[in-house]
């Protein structure tokens, strides 16, 4: 599976030129992560899998900005993260 996830990282035209079902592949590798995040979440809880969310997902909307913006833009989205937390587990109460 790793060397045709190799040849599938190029491109679409060149992993399909080498003989790789695209879409096979993509269908595969879904499934699996899919799986694999249900487990982890199952195994560690919701909380802990939304705190690495917003961790990725801020360094995926900042990850142009330089390091010190950066870091503020993680900062400010775990603080927006946490206030709708608390404003949702509020209504709950």
């Amino acid at each position: 599976m790793s060397n045709i996830l190799d040849v599938f990282w190029l491109d679409n035209d060149n992993a399909t030129s080498l003989g790789v079902d695209v879409g096979k592949v993509t269908k595969q590798v879904l499934i699996l992560v899919a799986i694999l995040i249900s487990v982890s979440t199952a195994l560690v809880g919701p909380v802990m899998f939304f705190g690495l969310l917003v961790a990725n997902l801020a360094k995926e909307f900042f990850s142009y900005l330089s390091s010190s913006y950066f870091a503020t833009g993680k900062q400010f989205n775990g603080n927006v993260d946490v206030a709708f937390r608390t404003m949702g587990y509020r209504k709950h109460i």
